[in-house]
Order: C-alpha cells, then structure tokens, then sequence
C-alpha cells in the first residue's frame, strides 16, 4: 500500500507511521513537486497510489497544485483524508466522482 504525504507531515509522523502501519510505503512529496520513495526520488506515472493525507502543512503554502494533479492522475487511488471540509472544492468532487472515497 503506497501513501501520498508531504514530506513536513512525513517529518512529524514517520516514526509512527512505520510503527503502527508496517507494510505501508510512504510516498513523500517534496516542496518542489517531487516524489520520493525510501528517499529516492520515483517517476510520477510509476506509482501505485492507494491512499493520500492532505493536510494543513500542505494547504499552508505546500505543492498543493501538484498533490492534486497527481491524486487525480492516479488510476489506482481509493482513498484521500484531508482537513479541508466540504466537496465546495472543485478537485475533491472529481475524485469523487472517480470513486475515491473522501
């Protein structure tokens, strides 16, 4: 299971992350739009993305334009938590409408 986090929210969590979660991989966004698997960076169109985290780190001046780009590019996400209320948000109705739960 590969997740999509950005990489402040990584900092703070990682430990716990791989503690409680062990099979998860955590997919992490760079401020610049990169993604880094295990800290080498991946090909966007090479990933497996299953789930996201967006959060108030990325909403505060993170890549949120990239994050979102690639949610919606991804054929393979099923599930996105974010801290953002509401469907008002045009991005989060189409991964909606693709099936991804909210």
């Amino acid at each position: 299971m590969q997740v999509l986090i950005y990489e402040p929210s990584y900092a703070r969590i990682a430990e716990r992350l791989s503690a409680t979660l062990p099979g998860v991989e955590a997919l992490v966004m760079q401020r610049d739009g990169t993604v880094r698997l295990q800290g080498k960076e991946v090909a966007q169109d090479a990933l497996s993305l299953t789930a996201a985290w967006a959060n108030t780190d990325l909403y505060a001046g993170g890549p949120v334009r990239d994050f979102m780009i690639l949610l919606l590019r991804s054929a393979t996400l099923r599930w996105v938590q974010s801290s953002a209320a509401g469907f008002d948000h045009p991005v989060f109705s189409m991964l909606v409408d693709k099936g991804v739960m909210l």
